[in-house]
């Protein structure tokens, strides 16, 4: 038999039960109940699965019923009469049964707090990177002798020498260190040069419609 798909699929009974159970309270990814106990490929591909939020409040839930049932478990440890125990004795266990419940309440909310400020820290580091900025791009025609240094580390650089060779000249590697320029030129003329200080002479120069990208390790500019 096959493992996995429509071969595998729950049978009524207990174990599909709570998983619809656990579905409906938001636990289990919407569609749990009734994929198969070894779903497909094709089949994982449609569940639906359940936002923070739903999971916050199921936790939410949950402990405020165990908070509930440790304050009914109190009251009972406590055996308190209020028609015939002191006045002061059942106060003192009913605020003893509120410091309880106050206390987990707290403890909930400092672990929700702590939780979503991590979910917030994990959204922000693992953002889908935007696209190259204007700022980011530096764009270099050639006209006549064209001479330039680069103030800074451009994540990309556009030469055009169509109508001019290019010096382009490289910002201090100390100033950049730990970081990549990537060079390319954008016109496909052969009579003009686009040259690269301080790079060795093997790859200085750049050749029409070719890119380059550049590394600095704080002491030198390096080809990867």
């Amino acid at each position: 038999m096959a493992f996995g798909g429509a071969e595998t699929q729950r049978e009524s009974g207990f174990a599909k039960l709570v998983t619809t159970i656990f579905e409906s309270l938001g636990v289990l990814n919407k569609g749990s109940a009734a994929a198969a106990a070894a779903p497909s490929a094709s089949e994982t591909s449609v569940v639906q699965p359940i936002s923070s939020n739903a999971l916050n409040v199921t936790r939410v839930g949950g402990v405020g019923a165990l908070i509930t049932a440790a304050g009914v478990a109190a009251l009972a440890i406590f055996n308190v009469n209020k028609g015939k125990d002191p006045h002061s004795v059942v106060v003192a266990a009913y605020a003893s049964v509120g410091l309880i419940v106050a206390s987990a309440l707290i403890a909930v909310a400092v672990i929700l707090a702590a939780d979503i400020r991590a979910r917030a820290t994990i959204a922000t580091a693992t953002a889908t990177p935007t696209a190259q900025t204007p700022a980011e791009v530096k764009s270099v025609r050639g006209s006549g002798e064209t001479k330039l240094t680069l103030d800074r580390a451009y994540a990309y650089v556009l030469v055009d020498a169509g109508a001019g060779p290019v010096s382009l000249e490289l910002p201090d590697p100390a100033s950049c260190a730990w970081q990549c320029i990537r060079v390319q030129r954008t016109d496909d003329n052969d009579n003009n040069y686009v040259r690269i200080d301080p790079l060795p002479a093997a790859y200085a120069t750049l050749k029409p419609d070719r890119r380059i990208r550049l590394y600095s390790d704080g002491k030198a500019w390096t080809r990867l």
